[in-house]
């Protein structure tokens, strides 16, 4: 098929009346070209930027494990030795794990099974999983749940993997320690989660790039963990909403529908 644009004008005499019409026709197989040219070309910058972002992620903890590896025949004898290897090493995988991880969660379509759920043993799983060193001592962590809440139907693994990309992103953002604070509520229609905290807020220009893939403010990490939670979040039915003040810190609501 020939993409085309038609526009007509009708055409006046000098008294105002009708004497013919006008019709433009515009060959748009140029500007189609140069669309697909376009879109091509974002697709792969976007490409390079996610590869360039877990080769440099996947990297150092590379990096670790083979100078440990290589380490390990001199010092195999040495058990504290040998007990710093199994630490650092499993760490270092847990690292490559979890952006892999992020990367196919991105990328591929979700398979959800879902089910009546409660939004509390969601949140406290989503806790336990960042309970093993992601979560400093210098941050203190508090629970304000409500008595009573409806349940929320869902997949409890992929909603947990959301928030606790949420939680965490909280937590990076109080490198100096604060509060972090999960509070939850309900009306007729959602049962909302509140994450807050005490850190260095966002500032304004930001609050909207926080959602696009690859975007970071920080040294390390893909900026793919909001991007990961709002599309879980409105995979869901829900919505997820952000209010922050530079250097007093944010809150991410989340809402999800009541069934």
């Amino acid at each position: 098929k020939l993409p085309l644009q038609v526009s007509t004008r009708q055409l006046v005499g000098p008294n105002g009346t009708p004497v013919g019409s006008l019709m433009l026709v515009t060959d748009l197989r140029l500007r189609r070209d140069l669309e697909a040219e376009k879109a091509k070309a974002e697709r792969l910058d976007v490409v390079n930027k996610v590869v360039a972002g877990i080769a440099h992620e996947i990297k150092n903890p590379l990096s670790s494990m083979t100078t440990h590896t290589q380490l390990l025949r001199e010092k195999y004898d040495d058990p504290e030795f040998r007990e710093f290897f199994r630490s650092t090493v499993t760490g270092d995988l847990g690292r490559v794990n979890d952006v892999v991880e992020k990367f196919v969660q991105w990328t591929q379509p979700s398979k959800r099974e879902l089910s009546l759920q409660d939004i509390h043993l969601i949140l406290d799983e989503a806790l336990s999983s960042l309970k093993n060193g992601r979560i400093p001592e210098n941050i203190r962590v508090s629970t304000r749940y409500h008595a009573s809440l409806p349940e929320i139907k869902g997949d409890p693994k992929e909603l947990a993997k959301g928030f606790s990309s949420i939680i965490y992103n909280s937590v990076e953002a109080m490198p100096d320690g604060g509060n972090l604070t999960i509070s939850t509520l309900s009306d007729s229609q959602y049962v909302k989660v509140s994450i807050s905290d005490t850190g260095a807020g966002i500032p304004p220009e930001q609050l909207e790039e926080i959602w696009d893939p690859l975007f970071s403010t920080k040294n390390r990490g893909i900026g793919l963990g909001l991007p990961i939670a709002r599309k879980i979040i409105e995979g869901h039915g829900g919505k997820i909403e952000v209010r922050s003040e530079p250097e007093k810190g944010s809150t991410f609501q989340v809402f999800l529908p009541i069934p």
